[in-house]
């Protein structure tokens, strides 16, 4: 369960493995109106690699599945004093390398192609920029890097295709608004 949800939990926060692992109840992860309310990642600037501060809203199937992985299997730990997210059941935090082999093994099994922790940045990159050529500034705001040049460098690429569909999605939609008009 711990693996399932640290994958859902890269999905809608691609953070780095580290700040995975280190993933605390009431310090990075908060609900500003309670429990029943909205939950949030938010990582301080002196938690981050590059000394931004990122916060990311923990909505839909992440969210149900971390509310049941803490009412039902976070229970089991003796986790009186411990505020970790991920806990063994001696209450001890599970280390960003078991995090990072059961991630690559269950993709492994699940997929048929092994993924790190780190490539799940690289899937936001590519994913948000395959269906919204250009946003390389909300790249680089979900990734956090600090100056533009690294997202540029890593993740602008060659992406005309997917420019050039979106360009011609706009001479249709012009063509189909002078037609409408006559």
């Amino acid at each position: 369960m711990q693996i399932a949800l640290a994958i859902d939990l890269l999905l809608v926060a691609p953070m780095r493995l580290q700040n995975l692992a280190t993933l605390r109840l009431n310090h990075q992860i908060q609900w500003p109106a309670g429990r029943g309310g909205e939950v949030y990642i938010t990582l301080r600037p002196n938690e981050t690699k590059n000394d931004q501060p990122l916060e990311y809203p923990v909505e839909g199937h992440a969210r149900d599945l971390l509310h049941e992985y803490l009412d039902r299997y976070r229970a089991y730990a003796k986790v009186t004093d411990s505020d970790w997210l991920f806990v063994h059941l001696d209450g001890r935090p599970v280390p960003a390398s078991a995090l990072r082999d059961g991630i690559t093994k269950a993709t492994q099994r699940e997929l048929g192609v092994a993924v790190s922790p780190h490539q799940f940045r690289h899937i936001c990159a590519a994913m948000t920029l395959d269906h919204r050529p250009g946003a390389i500034g909300m790249v680089r705001d979900i990734l956090g890097h600090r100056n533009i040049k690294t997202t540029l460098d890593f993740y602008a690429g060659m992406r005309t295709r997917q420019a050039a569909r979106e360009w011609s999605k706009l001479i249709d939609d012009a063509r189909r608004v002078g037609t409408e008009s006559e």
